[in-house]
Formats: structure tokens, C-alpha cells, sequence
């Protein structure tokens, strides 16, 4: 909400609007059983005969027998029908569903690499925190389209003017001499900037209190100060390979900038990110002009 109230593209009606909406937004964490998210009951009895294990392919193996066993057809359709989307309690698809105002965060994000025992908070909220973030962003990425969007004219206008900016900076990444499709990867592009700018916001406001000692350990033992670690955790996300041969293909359906631009595009546009690795003025990392929506 800090950055709702911060944002000077907003009027004071569409920012009232806004902070409204977001105070309505349902958050489903660990399932997304949303029929039953009132009744622990139902719930539990649902799953009362699925025992999952440690192994991500036993559970596949698990849960595909279980559905089969409980006669409970998946629906084809509903992978890419919005206003019936899932995504599965074991899943690693967080999602965004504006049709119902809800943020769902399955259980198969609640484990390494994201998180687990010992692992330190910036590490978590620069991965789980970045992932929640930024669909907590899609809230508002088509709010300039969306004709049941709260904003008015005026903030809409100032809305899509940011978003061309940012689309003419991702348009013009090339990755192995294939180009970016800034236009297309729009929504999701606004949702990576403003995701790791809320989950810095959020780590820094947890650690403002925290011991001198715990920044002198994590420099001592790895050789980063604590911000520089936010932003590695960070990448760690979007680490991957590309095929030559095959980067056309994805890079002309998926939704997503190609992930090394996921990770380059909005620290390029994050001054703190410049600041924690002393990137010099208007150096690759740190352009003098920053392209953010919030």
C-alpha cells in the first residue's frame, strides 16, 4: 500500500479506489481451495487420504492416482481460462485472479530454494517475498484496459504512458540476437519491476531494527553485505539455459520477458540496487534514466 500512497501518477479518487480494492484482495497461501477456505473441515476431509512425501515425482505420481481415485476430472479448459484458473496446492505457480480479487501462493513455493530451515529472511523475502510481490502488482497491471478498473481518466493516461516507457526499454533487449517483444511482455514486465521493489521495501523495513552483528556475519562468511545478497537471492530466480534453435518459439508465447532480462530490466530501474554494488553513473547497470511505474 506504501507505494499506492506514494505514487504521484495517481489521482486522490483512483488512489482511494486503489487502497479500497487492495483492502478486499483475498490471499490464499499453502492451497487454493477457495470453496472451502472458510471450512477447515471440508478441507481437511478433502485431502484426508493424500500423504505426500519428500520427492517431488512421488507426489506427482500421488496426486495424479488420488484425482484418479476420486474421480475428479481436470479441466482442460481451466489452464487458460482465467476466470477458473488453479494451480495445483503442490504447484510452484503463484497466480494473480482478478475475476475473484485473490492471490494465490501454493505450497510448492514454501520449500528450498526459496525457503527452509536456517535460511536467512533477506534470503526469503528477496525470493518468496519478490514471487508474492509481484503478484500482488498484478492487482492493478491492466488497470489502464480493465473497463471495472477503479482509476480515472487521468491516472489511466499517466499509467500508459509509464508502461510505454517501460516497453521501449524491453524492446530493445536482445537475447542471442533475438528481439525482445516489449508490448507483449508488458503486464508481466510491470509486475517484475514492481515486485522487487516492494520486497526491498519489505526487507529493509524488517531489518531496520536488526542487530549490527547478523550484517558482520553474512559479510564475514560470504563477502556480501546483506543488500548485496537481497539481489543475489534475487537472480537466483530466473537462472536457466536457452536453446538457440528453440528461443523464437518461447520467446513468441511466454508471457514473460526472457529471464535474464527479468532479472537485468528492473535492477537496471532499482537506484538501490546501483547503490549496493556501487555501479558508476551511467554504466550498463545503472542508466541515468530509469523507467519505473511506482
Amino acid at each position: 500500500m506504501s507505494l499506492v500512497n506514494a505514487s504521484d501518477m495517481l489521482t486522490d479518487a483512483s488512489r482511494v479506489a486503489s487502497l479500497k480494492e487492495m483492502a478486499a484482495l483475498r490471499v490464499f497461501i499453502g492451497h487454493d481451495n477457495m470453496d472451502h477456505v472458510d471450512d477447515a473441515v471440508s478441507l481437511e476431509s478433502k485431502y484426508q487420504s493424500l500423504n505426500l512425501t519428500d520427492s517431488y515425482l512421488t507426489n506427482e505420481i500421488l496426486v495424479k492416482r488420488w484425482k484418479t481415485w476420486k474421480n475428479i476430472i481436470p479441466d482442460i479448459a481451466s489452464w487458460w481460462r482465467p476466470e477458473s484458473k488453479r494451480a495445483s496446492s503442490y504447484s510452484a505457480s503463484a497466480y494473480y485472479s482478478p475475476w475473484k480479487n485473490s492471490l494465490v501462493i501454493p505450497a510448492g513455493l514454501e520449500r528450498p530454494p526459496m525457503m527452509g530451515p536456517g535460511y536467512p529472511d533477506v534470503w526469503i523475502i528477496a525470493t518468496f517475498g519478490f514471487v508474492f510481490s509481484h503478484e500482488l502488482a498484478h492487482e492493478f497491471t491492466y488497470a489502464d484496459t480493465d473497463e471495472e478498473s477503479p482509476w480515472d481518466v487521468l491516472s489511466k493516461s499517466r499509467f500508459r504512458e509509464q508502461t510505454r516507457l517501460l516497453q521501449q526499454q524491453y524492446s530493445a533487449y536482445r537475447l542471442m540476437g533475438v528481439a525482445l517483444n516489449g508490448v507483449r511482455t508488458s503486464s508481466e514486465d510491470v509486475a517484475d519491476n514492481t515486485g522487487v521493489k516492494l520486497a526491498f521495501q519489505a526487507y529493509k523495513e524488517l531489518t531496520v531494527n536488526q542487530s549490527p552483528t547478523i550484517e558482520q556475519l553474512i559479510y564475514s562468511h560470504l563477502n556480501y553485505t546483506q543488500d548485496q545478497l537481497f539481489f543475489l537471492a534475487h537472480a537466483q530466480l530466473f537462472c536457466g539455459v536457452y536453446k538457440k534453435e528453440s528461443l523464437s518459439d518461447i520467446m513468441s508465447f511466454d508471457s514473460h520477458s526472457a529471464s535474464p532480462f527479468r532479472i537485468i530490466g528492473p535492477l537496471q530501474n532499482l537506484p538501490e540496487f546501483s547503490e549496493a554494488f556501487k555501479c558508476p553513473t551511467d554504466s550498463y547497470m545503472n542508466p541515468k534514466t530509469k523507467n519505473t511505474i511506482w
